[in-house]
């Protein structure tokens, strides 16, 4: 199961982490485990400055934690994170769960 957990203050999003696998099919065939990957990658790429962020992106293992102040577009980047994490968990209960701080 992939666990995601997200952490708020004053409701901005602080940091996101992703841990585990869906195991909702073989390996490599699994496309919750492709969705979930395919969405951290993209929006870690689409970020302005990195260095305002703690970011790993390793296999069954994602966080992104913000470190300094950031700008109004990485903002809605974590917020585009988030809403793709909801959809992707909408249809596959069974395979990720979303806890909110």
């Amino acid at each position: 199961m992939i666990k995601v957990e997200i952490t708020r203050e004053k409701n901005d999003i602080k940091s996101i982490e992703i841990k585990g696998h869906s195991k909702a099919a073989e390996y490599g065939f699994d496309l919750v485990c492709a969705a979930t990957s395919a969405l951290i990658t993209s929006c870690f790429n689409s970020l302005n400055d990195v260095s305002k962020f703690d970011l790993i992106l390793d296999e069954g293992y994602s966080l992104i934690e913000v470190i300094d102040v950031i700008d109004e577009h990485d903002k809605v980047v974590l917020e585009v994170i988030e809403k793709g994490l909801k959809t992707i968990a909408e249809d596959n209960k069974k395979f990720i769960k979303i806890k909110e701080n």
